[in-house]
Order: C-alpha cells, then sequence, then structure tokens
C-alpha cells in the first residue's frame, strides 16, 4: 500500500532560487504528478513531493513553485515539517529518508542512521511530534520485505530500532497534537497504540486494512480511521470511516460516502468535525464532512487524488495533488472545497521523452501529450494533433534540412506530418499502411535525404521508409532482436547504428549488441556484445571517424534494484572498445540513457544519466560531472542548441526539460 501524508507546520524561509550559467535551470512544460504535501503554519510556505521531478517549494500558497533537490534522490512518497523547528524538513523517498536543515536547500540522506538494514525499501511513512517535537516516527519495509519501524528522539541524528512495533506494515501514522507519547499507527491489520512514544504497542480495537489515520485538530480527542474492504459490487476496494471519540469504542460513520481504492484524508485546522475524504473508484470524488464523519458529501467529482493537505496558516485553504501528468495535476481552493483553481505555475515535474531542435528558439518534447516552444523554453503551448482520447503521442522527429517539417507517431500505428512546425497535420500513414504494429517510435531521418526515414515497431522491428513515411518495410538484422536505439549518422555513406537484445530461454542472462549498417539496412555489422547490460542510445560524430560512443544501463538485482552504467568508446571504427571514466556516485557509475555531441566541438561530448549529466572534453574518454539543478530524474535525452551550442537542454523523466548555459 502506498505510503501516506501527516501534514506538520514549517515556518517561512526564503526561497534561494539557482538560475544562470553553469547551473541547470528549470524550463517546463508545467505539471507533473503530486504525490506528497505539507503546509506551514504561517499558511504560505507549501512543499509538494513528485515520482521523479523531486521536491517543489512556494512561498506564496501555491500560487508558484521552485524545485528544491539537491542532494535529494528518489520518489517522493511522504513530506513532514518539524513542528517547532521551521528549517527542519523530512522527506520519505523511493531511495530512503532524507532530511533538510535549511528549509528544502539541501537534503542529506538518512538511511545509513538506520539500525538493522542499510537500504529501506517499499512504503515509507514518516511523523515528528508536535508535543515533543525532536521525537520522529518511521515505518519501512526492508530488505527482507519485513515491517521495521524506528524512532528518533533528536530529529533524525540517531535512530532506534522499534522491536515491540505491529508485525504489520504500517500505513499511517497520528500522533497526538497534545498528548506527548500518545500515537497511533494504521496497519494492514487493524489499528495500534501506544502511550510511551512508540517504545511499546497494544491493539487499539479496529481491525482490517487501515489507509490513513487522523486526529480532529480542533477536538484532539476525536480519532478518525478510513479502512478499505473488498468492494462487494465491484472489483475494487471500498472505503468505511469509523471515529472514536474520547478514547471509547470505534463507530462506523459515513452516510453518503461512496468508493473506495486509494484514499487520501486531511482534518480541517480550524472547525471541529470538518474533514475531507478522496477516493479513487467510482467517480473518483472528494467528499467533505462537517459532523465529525457522520455524513459526507462531494465537493470536487473526478478529483483523482493523490495527495491532500489543509493549510494551517489559512481557513478554508485546500491543496489537492493528482497522480496525472498534466497541467492540472495541482489544485487550490480557498473556501473550503467550495471551488478550485489551478496551482501548477513553476512546477515542472512534466516526465518527457525528447528534446527536439527546429526553426531558432524553437523545441519540442513529448510525453503522452506533446508541447511546442518558440522563445527557448520560456512559454510552452500544447500541439493541436489529431489524435482522439485513446491516443497519445508515441515519438516527434524534425526534419534537420527543413526544420518546419514536423512528424508525430501516435500509439495505434499511425503517422501524421506537418510542413508549418505543427500548425496543420496530415496523416501519412496509419495502421493499415504500415502493418508491422500498432507504436512507431525512434524516428530518424537519414541525413542525406529527409524522404527516406528509419524508426522501430512496437520496440521491436526496426522499419525504414522511402517516401516521407507513407510506406515501411522492415529491415533484416543479423538475427530477429529486440531492438530499443536507433541512430543516423551523416557519411557519405549515411551510417544506421541500432542495439539487438537476445534473450536466454529460461531468462537468467540477455545479451545486447550494436550493430552498424552503410547500405541502409540491407546488411548490417555486430561492432559489441555485452552480457546482462542494455544499450540506451549510440552516438558517432562525423566529424571524427572512427569514434564512436554507447552508453548503457544494468539493473542489479536488488530490492530495489540497484542501476548502474556508463559509456562504452571505440576510437577504430568499432574494432576495439573501452569504457569511459564516469565519476561514480555511492561507489557505483549511474546507469546512462543519452548522449549529444557539440556541434562545434567535436570533442565535447554530453552523457544524460540517472539524476546527472557529464561532460567529456576529450571526445568520451574522461567525464565530469555538471549536474548542479537537476532533479533526481533520468535524464533521458539531450540536445545541444545547433543555434547556440553554449547552451544544452536536458529532457528528464519526470522534471521536465532543464536548460544549461556555460559561462565563460
Amino acid at each position: 500500500m502506498p505510503a501516506r501524508l501527516l501534514t506538520l507546520i514549517l515556518i517561512l524561509l526564503p526561497l534561494r532560487l539557482d538560475a544562470g550559467q553553469n547551473v541547470w535551470t528549470p524550463l517546463g512544460p508545467e505539471g507533473g504528478a503530486v504525490t506528497a504535501l505539507a503546509v506551514a503554519a504561517n499558511g504560505r510556505t507549501v512543499y509538494a513531493g513528485t515520482p521523479a521531478g523531486g521536491v517543489f517549494k512556494s512561498i506564496n500558497t501555491g500560487r508558484s513553485w521552485s524545485p528544491v533537490n539537491r542532494g535529494l534522490r528518489g520518489a517522493v512518497n511522504d513530506l513532514e515539517v518539524h513542528p517547532r523547528d521551521f528549517r527542519i524538513v523530512y522527506a520519505a523517498t523511493s531511495q530512503g529518508l532524507f532530511q533538510s536543515r535549511d528549509a528544502g536547500a539541501s537534503w542529506a540522506d538518512l538511511t545509513f542512521r538506520l539500525p538493522v538494514i542499510g537500504f529501506p525499501i517499499g512504503a515509507l511513512v514518516v511523523a515528528a511530534s508536535p508535543a515533543d517535537p525532536g521525537t520522529v516516527y518511521l515505518s519501512v519495509i526492508d530488505l527482507e520485505s519485513k515491517p521495521r519501524f524506528y524512532r528518533s528522539s533528536d530529529e533524525g541524528v540517531t535512530w532506534n530500532h522499534v522491536r515491540a512495533a505491529p508485525n504489520s506494515t504500517i500505513q499511517t501514522l497520528a500522533v497526538h497534537p497534545s498528548r506527548p507519547g500518545v500515537v497511533y499507527a494504521g496497519a494492514e491489520d487493524g489499528v495500534y497504540r501506544s502511550d510511551d512514544a512508540g517504545w511499546t504497542w497494544r491493539r487499539a480495537g479496529l481491525r482490517g486494512d487501515i489507509e490513513q489515520l487522523a486526529f480532529d485538530a480542533v477536538q484532539p480527542d476525536l480519532l478518525y480511521a478510513v479502512r478499505t474492504i473488498d468492494g462487494h459490487r465491484v472489483p475494487d476496494l471500498e472505503a468505511e470511516v469509523y471515529v472514536r471519540r474520547q478514547e471509547g469504542p470505534w463507530q462506523k460513520v459515513g452516510a453518503g460516502l461512496r468508493g473506495g481504492g486509494d484514499v487520501q484524508f486531511a482534518v480541517d485546522p480550524f472547525t471541529a468535525g470538518t474533514a475531507y475524504l478522496s477516493v479513487t473508484n467510482f467517480n473518483s470524488s472528494l467528499f467533505k464532512t462537517t459532523d465529525g464523519g457522520r455524513t459526507w458529501r462531494s465537493v470536487l467529482d473526478h478529483a483523482l487524488a493523490s495527495a491532500l493537505a489543509a493549510n494551517p496558516g489559512v481557513p478554508g485553504m485546500l491543496f489537492l495533488g493528482r497522480p496525472s501528468y498534466t497541467a492540472t495535476t495541482l489544485l487550490r481552493s480557498t473556501d473550503a472545497g467550495g471551488s478550485w483553481t489551478v496551482s501548477s505555475s513553476g512546477l515542472r515535474a512534466q516526465p518527457t521523452h525528447e528534446i527536439l531542435a527546429g526553426a531558432p528558439g524553437t523545441f519540442y518534447t513529448y510525453f503522452y501529450d506533446a508541447w511546442k516552444t518558440t522563445d527557448g523554453g520560456g512559454t510552452w503551448r500544447p500541439l493541436v494533433l489529431p489524435l482522439s482520447p485513446s491516443q497519445v503521442a508515441a515519438d516527434i522527429a524534425v526534419d534537420p534540412a527543413t526544420p518546419t517539417t514536423v512528424y508525430v507517431s501516435d500509439n495505434e500505428g499511425r503517422l501524421f506530418r506537418s510542413l508549418d512546425a505543427g500548425g496543420t497535420w496530415t496523416e501519412v500513414t496509419s495502421y493499415e499502411t504500415n502493418g508491422f504494429g500498432n507504436r512507431l517510435t525512434h524516428l530518424r531521418f537519414d541525413p542525406a535525404d529527409p524522404n527516406i526515414l528509419y524508426g522501430i515497431f512496437n520496440q521491436f522491428y526496426p522499419g525504414k521508409s522511402t517516401d516521407g513515411g507513407v510506406h515501411w518495410t522492415l529491415l533484416p538484422q543479423p538475427q530477429r532482436l529486440e531492438t530499443s536505439v536507433l541512430t543516423t549518422v551523416a557519411g557519405p555513406p549515411t551510417v544506421v547504428y541500432a542495439n539487438g537484445v537476445s534473450f536466454s530461454i529460461v531468462g537468467a542472462f540477455s545479451d545486447d549488441r550494436i550493430n552498424r549498417s552503410t547500405d541502409g539496412g540491407a546488411t548490417w555489422d555486430t561492432l559489441l556484445t555485452v552480457r546482462d547490460m542494455f544499450f540506451t542510445d549510440i552516438a558517432a560524430d562525423p566529424r571524427l571517424p572512427g569514434r564512436i560512443l554507447a552508453s548503457f544501463r544494468w539493473e542489479v538485482d536488488f530490492h530495489p534494484p540497484v542501476r548502474v552504467g556508463g559509456v562504452y568508446l571505440s576510437t577504430d571504427d568499432g574494432l576495439h572498445w573501452t569504457r569511459g571514466n564516469i565519476p561514480p556516485d555511492n561507489g557505483m557509475v549511474p546507469s546512462v540513457f543519452s548522449l549529444a555531441f557539440d556541434p562545434r566541438n567535436p570533442m565535447r561530448v554530453y552523457a544524460g544519466a540517472a539524476g546527472a549529466v557529464f561532460l567529456s572534453e576529450d571526445g568520451g574518454a574522461n567525464w565530469t560531472s555538471i549536474s548542479t539543478g537537476l532533479p533526481p530524474a533520468d535524464v533521458v535525452d539531450l540536445q545541444v542548441d545547433p543555434y547556440s551550442p553554449d547552451t544544452v537542454y536536458a529532457a528528464t523523466l519526470g522534471g521536465s526539460i532543464y536548460v544549461f548555459t556555460h559561462g565563460h
């Protein structure tokens, strides 16, 4: 079950923004999933956690946002702020537990301070105590998939493993707002209570799968619990609400409540008996109660909430995060849920697959939807594509010789062409025309002939068109191998590179290879074969004959998998290969996903990695990190501005587009 959010207090600290030369700066598009929210008591400072864009901070009640990610890694599951010290913030992520002591400006990894295990995984829940502000609680799933519970009495400096904690996964924690040491835990098998700050526990009456626990902010002797059960009318979970008053028996309430599944909960900080509950099945409504949970009414249909928080400093203000990848993933209400507005300005956590250059200042990117900028990333607008609601953009290609010619493929095998930089579109091929599959990606132009296109069908079959994408034929390979990388390099003759993955029958290992064709894909040579690694990009610069670079990733079978990688380099046209000297992070070289040459300087090469970008000034042999300002997201594509090569753009899988300009 997912980790749950408990919102505490933070005092305002002015936000420092990194911008300028030699620092990566976010551009957009705006939007992206929001999975955690925390609001300060002053009512102005708000934190939003995302799956891959890290943490964003607002100092104006959500009107605008800026990233605060230095030192942070992983998908953010939960956020907490210290109840008294405004500088201390906790973030529970897929990579561990992190703490900021400067209001989000930088983060330190606390994971290896935890006893018993060295790397927590799975659901993490962290909570701080308002009545005992130095005490912090943490629930994790360890390397053996066992639940663990930890307690710190010194704001996370040292931790104790609580062996008497519930032997079940804790999904939510509720700390009593005025009684020191009283904490409740909602687990997969019921509610537990501790009266000694988490050292010992006992059952607290209610059994079942407990998704949410929260004390009423005005009447702290009123405790809410949300339990999910198997649905009777739908193959999903249904939510049940219980309340406990004055530590008496649990009472089932919830008249008018419908739905269940993933559940978010928040209490009103100013009005007794008022709370909000979101459910994700049926019509995914957000419900409100004003009578302590007895009755509920919908205040927002199709809410699709993945995070929910009430503002403790401003009456009636709520924040709601969504899991979808649109610009409307963060909403704000200033009238207790009566109406909602989008609050995503500056929230740049939108996943992007590629960044492609057009005319000067014009760039394209996509992830299901497609966007275009004509001012170097200052503003983005969606491309109006002729797609039905069930269709999404699968790839974009820009003709390097005529930048106003743009192609977009969709997930149903259709290919569209625009001759006016995305203004109007014509369908040039359909599923019936191509005949090879319902997804065409890795569109590449032949540098010598813009009517020749290459692509990959269904992430498996490389194909070729000689008439501008109207008709396609499959390319032969040394074997029928899975293909996920395709690169064309100017000649003469034009060179085509593609990888090919083969798996063992029992799935115990895999081989990936670099294949090269110099006759338009008719025949292929295999240049390099590796075991249990996967190539992610291949690059060769025609100004450096014989120099080929290939990036790769490798997942070590830990829990979660440890991702390592690097770059292979050949200087003799693929006869011999060496590993590039990429500096390690925590002892391991991160996975590398993308490569880009500087069009002005053939010895300058960039490599996009997991949360990092590396620069080589010697053609790929040695690398240095230029990662300041990047989010903890995979850099899946790089584009050197062809009109201003000191400027580099990075497409990140969860942090939108970032830009870097070399200082002189």
